[in-house]
């Protein structure tokens, strides 16, 4: 039997230059109807921007952020911009020579630039209000606009319209070309964007703000711990073929990784300045569950930064996770798989008994904060010990024992480090509850269960404001039976307090 073939019946007036019928599906015109039925202005995207680019590079050859020379240039793709949208790496990880700086001068990034990935499945959108020091290029996928200084729309409220369920459908219907996605930036400009009271934006806006603002105070607590905590070993000019060792080396197995000039370098070193042996203080453990329902939280590999504390949970159902899981315990966790990839994370209080993928090793400690033993664990010393000694030529893998055997710097102030790096998880974490928020009551505005007014009224008073968070769910606003968007509204308040003494401070 032949699958019958959707018919949509639709009313000429709607019929545009658009000839192509997946563009007038129900789902897009019904979404386009809602956005006109809004008690206040729709205003074209084009109309709140200038200077639009996408700039197109020819032989573009990327060298990853480590294997970059110091004179190479940033280069922001896709893979900078967050799962989630609102927010740009602009360390980056991809670099290119810095002659295409030259030669395509166009791409640089600016200051209070809208970006919006055009090319490609997932439509993400941010804003960069401030630019790196370096210059840093923008790739094609990604259109990018400066906000007229004679607008009155918050670029971050017009990022939170980007990212919404409403925001992604209308630019969805946008996509053309079969083969490769693509939105066109001239269709892009006339994107609808629901244009409240300046006040009811900014509240929406201020969201992503102190999303921000939790953000960047958590990098900065790990780049603190890295700069006080790390020994900086210098690489080998050239790899050697071989290494002379003394007899009494040889014990345990002889994978001649272990005996990797640089990796004896590295361990001697951070032996003779204080460090310690992970065993001399940890224990790896590997308690697995194989019964589990669908909506139990569940941690990839994906899920794991390679550059910070912050991670990434879905649903068993959502990973497609079946069979035996690993069932993950308060403290670090770091993969037995790539380690190259440095995928070592924590695992706080309230992540205690989610499950995850069996490659995860948990690291336990009676003595010793987890926070503190993921920071170590994740330095460069520890990857520069395990890379060579990772065995298998498609899937290299590590073992327990060649993780406890680890050398990892040592401080006595091990205590205060890790309630640091565990409280940059929090903000990382509610920085991203934050940004749901922001995308959530745009969704609710245009769903009118919150109304322009009482936006307005909240923006101006701090009790509506934690009020109008308390009613947030993960599914929405007011939705029943949906676990609540923050758990801790304390806790998240007394952080944002703390962010803004900081920002005072400073």
């Amino acid at each position: 039997m032949t699958k019958q073939a959707n018919v949509y019946r639709v009313s000429t007036s709607l019929i545009g230059k658009r000839l192509d019928a997946e563009f007038y599906q129900p789902k897009y015109v019904q979404n386009e109807a809602r956005l006109t039925k809004l008690p206040f202005p729709i205003s074209p995207l084009g109309t709140l921007i200038r200077d639009g680019r996408r700039t197109l590079y020819m032989g573009t050859d990327t060298l990853e952020r480590e294997q970059a020379p110091e004179s190479w240039v940033g280069f922001i793709t896709s893979d900078d911009l967050s799962e989630d949208g609102f927010f740009v790496d602009c360390a980056t990880r991809r670099w290119v020579h810095p002659e295409f700086a030259t030669k395509y001068s166009s791409g640089k990034l600016r200051a209070n630039e809208l970006l919006v990935k055009v090319k490609g499945p997932n439509q993400l959108a941010a804003f960069v209000g401030e630019i790196p020091s370096r210059t840093t290029l923008v790739s094609g996928t990604i259109w990018g606009a400066l906000f007229k200084k004679t607008s009155k729309h918050d670029p971050q409220y017009v990022v939170a319209v980007l990212m919404s369920h409403y925001g992604q459908l209308a630019r969805t219907r946008m996509t053309s070309n079969t083969n490769v996605e693509f939105v066109s930036p001239t269709e892009l400009l006339g994107l609808g964007i629901p244009s409240p009271n300046e006040d009811a934006q900014a509240y929406i806006g201020n969201k992503v703000r102190q999303a921000e603002t939790l953000r960047a105070r958590a990098k900065e607590a790990e780049r603190q711990f890295t700069e006080t905590i790390s020994e900086e070993i210098s690489r080998p000019d050239k790899r050697a073929k071989f290494s002379r060792v003394t007899a009494g080396m040889l014990v345990g197995d002889l994978n001649p990784g272990r005996f990797d000039p640089d990796r004896l370098e590295v361990r001697n070193r951070l032996l003779a300045n204080g460090g310690r042996p992970l065993s001399d203080f940890a224990r790896i453990i590997t308690n697995n569950v194989d019964d589990y329902p669908r909506s139990q939280r569940y941690l990839g590999l994906d899920g794991i930064s390679s550059s910070s504390i912050d991670i990434t949970f879905e649903t068993a159902a959502e990973a497609d996770a079946n069979g035996t899981s690993r069932k993950l315990l308060e403290g670090a966790v770091l993969s037995k798989l790539r380690p190259y990839l440095n995928k070592v994370g924590y695992i706080s209080s309230e992540g205690a008994g989610a499950i995850g993928s069996t490659e995860l090793l948990c690291v336990q400690s009676d003595e010793v904060h987890g926070g503190y033993i993921y920071g170590v664990l994740k330095l460069e010393t520890t990857t520069r010990q395990l890379n060579p000694i990772s065995t298998g030529a498609t899937l290299p893998r590590i073992g327990s024992a060649d993780v406890l055997d680890v050398i990892v710097p040592w401080s006595d102030d091990h205590a205060v480090w890790g309630q640091r790096l565990a409280g940059a998880q929090f903000s990382y974490t509610s920085a991203k509850r934050l940004t749901i928020a922001a995308r959530l009551l745009v969704e609710a505005l245009i769903e009118q269960k919150v109304t322009e007014a009482e936006l307005i009224a909240t923006h101006k008073d701090p009790e509506r404001d934690r009020e109008l968070l308390a009613r947030l769910t993960t599914k929405g606003l007011d939705v029943v039976d949906a676990p609540p968007l923050f758990p801790d509204l304390d806790a998240l308040f007394e952080l944002l307090s703390a962010s803004d003494e900081g920002e005072a401070d400073a």
